[in-house]
């Protein structure tokens, strides 16, 4: 009850968080010029966002390779979009996507059953991701590159959070130095905190044993930030917005920062809300910025939606048997 109860709340912020986003353009020229994008680049995008996702997945089977666990790329990359289908319409959000991933590579592997093995090489997979993200807007900012001016007032303070946690991070995969304080934090009565207690720890234990090899880990994760980008930029130019890379770059990592806030579907509205407004607040069009953030939901939602055929396909192939219902996996 309590799982559905955040489900619907979810649904209401995300809801509530576009409309009011929709209140502040104007819907018509934002129409216009997502109908006037070039077809041939959103495409481009796509293709590029694919080559993205399977360097993402390349990361995961090397972290699954740290743990003494051979995966492929390949495998790995069809069960990552199945998990963003399940992010979008389990409870859990997020969280519940990475376990349902977790659980559909136990079940390909043929070893039956969730196992806290795989979600510990989930969360360490994840755990790279956001520090590659950290590290990057940490020189960005410290930098004062293009765009910084945004975030007015707050800059300064956004710029020590993010230089913090980049070094708190890369200390963390490096040392043992922080193990108490990430128990310490853990233990807060925060539930989605507690259910990473272990596997933080036990991941983290795991992956210092090979520390020549996490500066590998942190290579892939940003060239594979870099694609990500590099589709969003596309994006950007189909639109007729022509933003420069380097805005692009910082708009789309700060608004990823974001979405790990657990209070939309799959992060839908916050990270929309940013990339438009630290593209209006340095001067690009509002209805060209809104075309690029919508345009974004779209690819989402087309990679979500391979994720969910992509289920469907193997319940229909094992006939439905021992195939979990996706109940058994809310966060």
């Amino acid at each position: 009850m309590k799982a559905k109860l955040i489900y619907f709340s979810k649904i209401g912020v995300t809801l509530g968080l576009l409309a009011y986003f929709l209140t502040k353009v104007n819907l018509r020229d934002s129409y216009v010029a997502i109908k006037a994008a070039d077809p041939k680049l959103f495409l481009f995008a796509i293709v590029i966002t694919v080559i993205s996702w399977y360097l993402a997945a390349i990361r995961w089977s090397a972290v699954l390779g740290l743990m003494q666990t051979q995966a492929s790329a390949s495998q790995l990359f069809r069960i990552n979009l199945i998990g963003t289908f399940y992010s979008m319409v389990l409870p859990g959000g997020k969280l519940a996507g990475d376990a349902m991933s977790a659980h559909r590579f136990t079940k390909y592997q043929s070893q039956g059953g969730y196992s806290k093995k795989y979600f510990l090489s989930v969360v360490m997979d994840r755990f790279f991701g956001m520090l590659g993200i950290f590290i990057f807007l940490g020189f960005y900012l410290l930098a004062r590159r293009s765009g910084v001016s945004a975030l007015g007032r707050q800059e300064w303070l956004v710029g020590l959070i993010t230089v913090t946690l980049a070094g708190l991070g890369l200390l963390a995969i490096f040392s043992n130095t922080l193990d108490l304080l990430m128990l310490w934090v853990t233990k807060l009565p925060i539930r989605a905190l507690q259910k990473l207690r272990e596997p933080i720890r036990d991941g983290l234990q795991k992956i210092r044993q090979k520390k020549s090899k996490l500066w590998g880990l942190l290579g892939i994760t940003g060239v594979s930030m870099f694609f990500s980008i590099l589709s969003v930029y596309i994006v950007n130019l189909a639109v007729g917005l022509n933003a420069s890379f380097e805005i692009i770059a910082f708009a789309y990592s700060l608004s990823t920062i974001f979405i790990v806030i657990p209070i939309t579907l799959a992060g839908i509205g916050l990270r929309e809300g940013t990339i438009v407004y630290i593209l209006t607040k340095v001067g690009f069009e509002t209805p060209k910025s809104v075309a690029l953030a919508f345009l974004g939901i779209g690819l989402l939602f087309i990679f979500a939606a391979t994720g969910g055929l992509l289920e469907l396909m193997g319940i229909i192939r094992l006939g439905g048997k021992n195939h979990d219902s996706h109940n058994q996996i809310q966060a």
